[in-house]
């Protein structure tokens, strides 16, 4: 309810990020990892930033209660923005 008076909650959940703490994972886990990545990196933290960015914007005063996720799905292989569910199934 909090919307109703100008606040709103967002929230970014990046999946592999070439930060100082995953460069500190073993090269093979580093090689393994980006492999299963369709555009074969890591994303950078500066693409994450443009998300914080966006979500920070007065042009976003209509989301509330929202997710971004940048990652790739592991098990597809599929890299997109994938929307929060809340707890609901597809």
């Amino acid at each position: 309810m909090k919307a109703r008076v100008g606040i709103t909650a967002k929230a970014i959940c990046p999946d592999y990020i070439a930060t100082d703490m995953v460069m500190a994972m073993p090269q093979k886990t580093i090689d393994a990892t980006i492999a299963q990545i369709p555009t074969r990196r890591l994303g950078e933290p500066e693409e994450i930033a443009r998300c914080l960015v966006f979500l920070a914007s007065e042009d976003v005063g209509f989301i509330n209660g929202s997710t971004i996720t940048p990652m790739m799905d592991s098990l597809s292989s599929k890299s997109y923005l994938r929307p929060a569910t809340f707890g609901r199934t597809k």
